[in-house]
């Protein structure tokens, strides 16, 4: 405890006050009751807490099927805010044959979801806050400027693989909730932390398997890094394998042979000349308003090519992988007809690949667009909380990466997805910037207040169809 005083010291001569920092706190409330006065006051005293939980987590390695040890971290977080603390696992046969559920090369036994509820005392809206453990790889260790899984924290930012993506949006879930509980807040409905694994390679045993196991809510906010808009859309997503067959020869006598790297080129011309068609037949406005994606609502990117197994050997097989986005309203079995067609087109040309036709292969990410309504109340709050806290509009816009909250469209859960602001994620020297976590936790305050009810002084009641 000594070091967390110490770290609330740091943290509030490091950042400042609110006021100093301008955006946060600089709006108008969205109520005037007490208790949420109390909540953001806490947030802020204690925000050096915070802080150190963040430096703790992200130095636990959670690399995608291996985050056993940081639930079990997430759910001693969890307890000690007196939440109802439970680990959802289900069947592996249960998920398989769920329609959007992705192949993965490894099981969910040891690395549960996490989930605590903090239940409502009155027919109060509930909400699901949702936030990811696992990371993805860090990649070279020469690459960083300091170890991935030992943060350290330079002016006003923090470095380490999952800072951002979204160990950050994590930690803001836990301070928010933490602040609540200091300031006396009884939520009129129930208010659900999720604490989900896997969704780096597509949410099957994380996020899916909660709400299949029937944890639900009338609303969710997932945390991703996404801080200059609040995100109402993704596209779909599919993976794809495309094998080319050729025949192996000796070195020294490859003109008996044919290869299958050489056979792949017009197949990755075709499907690069695919990519540039899509991207200028398919826009919709809200696709392209994020940073960087002015131009381009759809994609699609090989990933990788691999061919051959010995430098003195003819390559007998070439394998590309790819991944494809459409837009809502496009139908994923004209998608899939398209990568098809391009590659047959390609093979047609080739008298080797017209005899042994390239096989495409559909596995892995398989993931539908997912479209909020902007006109949703759960988009009008979150709307109204983030320009109380940022004293500015939040605008909306779409993602163009798959993401957690295409489950909850499929079965009817309002979501908004907003984060903190950070930068390299899945690459060197990830950072998030703590006053944007804190901001982000302000923002949570402002929204579980609002959207739940306080059961003393309730702000909001559900409404029919709401």
């Amino acid at each position: 405890m000594a070091g967390e005083r110490e770290g609330d010291r740091r943290s509030r001569e490091r950042l400042g006050p609110p006021a100093a920092r301008g955006a946060v706190g600089a709006g108008q409330e969205m109520t005037t009751d007490a208790t949420l006065e109390r909540a953001l006051e806490a947030l802020d005293r204690e925000f050096g807490a915070t802080v150190v939980r963040l430096q703790q987590m992200v130095a636990i390695d959670s690399t995608t099927g291996t985050e056993g040890e940081v639930q079990a971290w997430a759910r001693h977080r969890m307890e000690q805010l007196g939440l109802e603390v439970e680990e959802v696992q289900l069947e592996e046969s249960v998920l398989a044959a769920h329609p959007s559920a992705v192949v993965v090369p490894w099981s969910g036994k040891g690395r549960p979801n996490v989930v605590g509820r903090w239940r409502g005392a009155a027919a109060g809206r509930s909400l699901i806050l949702n936030a990811h453990v696992d990371v993805v790889p860090p990649g070279p260790l020469e690459s960083w400027t300091a170890h991935p899984f030992r943060p350290v924290i330079r002016g006003e930012r923090l470095y380490g693989r999952g800072a951002a993506d979204m160990k950050g949006g994590w930690v803001a879930i836990w301070a928010a909730l933490r602040a609540l509980r200091a300031a006396g807040f009884e939520p009129a409905g129930d208010l659900i932390f999720m604490s989900v694994v896997e969704e780096e390679a597509g949410g099957t045993h994380g996020t899916l398997a909660c709400l299949l196991a029937g944890i639900r809510a009338d609303a969710m906010i997932i945390t991703e890094p996404l801080w200059t808009h609040l995100v109402v859309g993704h596209p779909g997503v599919l993976y794809f394998t495309v094998r080319i067959i050729g025949r192996t020869a000796h070195a020294a006598v490859a003109h008996q042979g044919v290869s299958a790297l050489l056979e792949s080129v017009p197949v990755v011309e075709a499907l690069a000349a695919l990519d540039r068609q899509r991207g200028e037949a398919h826009h919709m406005e809200l696709f392209e308003r994020l940073p960087g994606t002015a131009g381009r609502s759809v994609h699609l990117n090989l990933g990788t090519l691999r061919a051959g197994d010995w430098p003195s050997t003819v390559p007998g097989e070439a394998v590309i992988e790819g991944r494809i986005s459409y837009l809502p309203g496009e139908k994923e079995e004209a998608v899939r007809a398209e990568v098809e067609a391009a590659v047959a087109a390609a093979a047609g040309a080739s008298p080797w690949l017209s005899r042994h036709p390239p096989k495409v292969e559909w596995s892995g990410w398989r993931g539908r667009p997912w479209l909020q309504d902007p006109a949703h109340p759960l988009v009008e709050m979150m709307e109204e909380a983030a320009r109380a806290e940022r004293g500015a509009p939040v605008p909306l816009a779409a993602d163009t990466a798959g993401l957690d909250a295409r489950f909850a469209g499929e079965l009817g859960i309002p979501c908004v997805v907003y984060g903190p602001r950070g930068g390299n994620e899945h690459g060197a020297d990830e950072w998030v910037d703590l006053n944007s976590v804190r901001s982000l936790a302000r923002t949570l305050v402002r929204a579980a207040h609002r959207w739940c009810g306080n059961a003393g002084q309730p702000a909001e009641t559900k409404e029919e169809g709401s």
